[in-house]
């Protein structure tokens, strides 16, 4: 259960700050506002696949609490802004653990910035997730050891 609200409160504290900028905007800005809301989700689905990534390595390690711990940590990050870490963090949070696609990035939609590349980097990437998370899972079946 506390791993849930954990996915809740990472989904909300990025959609947040979008919905009050949605409802305050006028008409011209409400089609980021919906763009930026779909990247928001699209990372929260890609962060949650990293998060099975982690639980599914389990079959190997049998222990993977310190990882989760260490994910959980930086994935916190996602609630400030980029511009406060330096050029390789950013590039770090945004492309390797995406949590600049959960906060800033749309916020930066939002606000009228970059838009080609912010849409189709969380897709691309919740295509790999989605596809590790499913290897993952087929070899780990495969490793699996009943207790019966």
């Amino acid at each position: 259960m506390l791993i849930r609200a954990k996915k809740e409160a990472k989904f909300l504290s990025g959609c947040g700050g979008l919905i009050c900028v949605f409802i305050h905007c006028d008409g011209s800005k409400i089609g980021y506002a919906l763009i930026a809301i779909f990247v928001c989700i699209i990372a929260t689905i890609t962060l949650c696949l990293l998060e099975v990534m982690i639980f599914e390595g389990a079959f190997w390690l049998k222990k993977t609490d310190m990882f989760a711990d260490v994910y959980f940590a930086i994935s916190s990050v996602s609630k400030y802004p980029l511009v406060f870490f330096g050029k390789k963090i950013t590039l770090f949070l945004t492309y390797i653990l995406p949590v600049a696609y959960v906060g800033t990035i749309p916020t930066e939609i939002t606000a009228g910035g970059v838009l080609s590349i912010s849409i189709l980097v969380p897709l691309l990437l919740l295509g790999i997730n989605l596809l590790g998370v499913t290897i993952l899972w087929k070899l780990g079946r495969r490793r699996y050891e009943s207790t019966n």
